[in-house]
């Protein structure tokens, strides 16, 4: 799967964006999580996707080739995440209600998430996502979150060790 990215990234880098659909249907998983994990609002974090992306275009002639594009694409998008939630924490926020809009997420991955967010916080719930859905290994992380590879490791023993307590050992997390 590496090759086919390289492969993409290169005729993009060459002005093709023919197979960018493609080359964002890999990556987008890894992108979106990063972004909501932080900000934790679908309209902030869709926003903050198409910036990261626009970014990562605009500067493509920059990236190395066999760098890892996922850790590129997350540390782009958090960045942004960050900059903006830094930005937003600044700001007086206002009472004003949107219309509700529906979104359409796999049923069966939802009661998963719930159950991440609502038992794990901070730096393990960024660990645990990063590792389990995002797929990256506990070196890319902390390079990622730029901690020490100890801090990861236990950020996400932690989280397992509190997911487990939760939903019980016969679950495999």
């Amino acid at each position: 799967m590496n090759d086919d990215i390289n492969i993409i990234i290169a005729e993009l880098k060459k002005g093709n964006y023919n197979r960018f659909d493609e080359f964002y249907n890999k990556t987008k998983k890894q992108v979106y999580f990063a972004i909501f994990n932080i900000l934790k609002n679908i309209y902030l974090t869709e926003n903050i996707m198409q910036d990261t992306y626009m970014l990562f275009l605009d500067k493509i002639k920059k990236y190395k080739d066999g760098t890892n594009v996922y850790a590129y694409l997350v540390t782009i998008a958090r960045n942004l995440a960050i900059n903006l939630y830094n930005k937003r924490k600044k700001e007086i926020l206002c009472d004003i209600t949107y219309p509700d809009q529906t979104y359409i997420i796999d049923s069966s991955f939802q009661p998963m998430l719930d159950l991440v967010y609502k038992t794990l916080s901070g730096l393990e719930l960024e660990v645990f996502i990063l590792h389990v859905i995002d797929e990256f290994k506990h070196r890319e992380i902390a390079d990622i979150l730029d901690k020490p590879i100890g801090t990861i490791t236990w950020a996400y023993n932690n989280a397992v060790k509190k997911l487990r307590l939760k939903v019980g050992d016969e679950n495999e997390i």
